[in-house]
């Protein structure tokens, strides 16, 4: 279990991870990368693993047991202001280590909804259920691709923002991350 939220420090923010069946890890944000489809946000473990993260979705790791090194969208990546029940489409390329796989080609289709998702998992954020999230559910459309699980997120308010405050998404068929701006919105460091 995470420590009590009176022991973090208010200047920084903060990530909670988990990897499958592991004990969650707060990550601290290190910097943020402008970028004109969205900031990149830095995060770093005490352990020195890093996970960026583009408008809430992964866009690179380094540290883990698989890591996405670079991932590129062949058009403008949706804000989720603007995606509705139909949802919409768009392509990026990543490449995966190990194994070198690169140039991996993905059709993603990302549309409201998806909280049944959430329970189906077996995961529940933990100090969200004050707030009201938007679920998203995002999935590989494209037969070729790795068959990943479909990824879910919740929009929410963090810090009074706008923002994906939790999401679960994989890096493989098998290895998937939970993440959690944290604390929880309402609750204090």
């Amino acid at each position: 279990m995470l420590p009590p939220s009176a022991q973090l420090n208010p200047s920084y923010r903060y990530l909670r991870v988990q990897a499958d069946e592991q004990p969650p890890a707060l990550l601290v944000l290190g910097y943020i990368n402008p970028h004109s489809q969205g900031d990149i946000e830095v995060w770093y473990s005490a352990k020195g693993e890093v996970i960026k993260l583009q408008r809430g979705r992964l866009v690179g790791t380094a540290g883990l047991k698989t890591d996405w090194l670079a991932l590129r969208h062949v058009m403008a990546i949706p804000g989720w202001e603007n995606i509705d029940q139909s949802g919409t489409t768009y392509e990026r390329i990543r490449d995966e280590r190990p194994g070198y796989k690169d140039g991996i080609v993905e059709k993603l289709h990302i549309s409201m909804g998806g909280k049944q998702q959430l329970h189906l998992s077996g995961h529940q954020p933990e100090g969200l259920q004050r707030q009201q999230l938007r679920w998203f559910t995002e999935t590989v459309i494209n037969p070729s691709a790795n068959g990943l699980p479909p990824a879910l997120f919740g929009w929410g308010q963090h810090r009074g923002v706008g923002a994906i405050v939790y999401s679960r998404q994989c890096l493989t068929e098998t290895f998937c991350l939970t993440l959690q701006a944290w604390p929880p919105e309402g609750e204090t460091p």
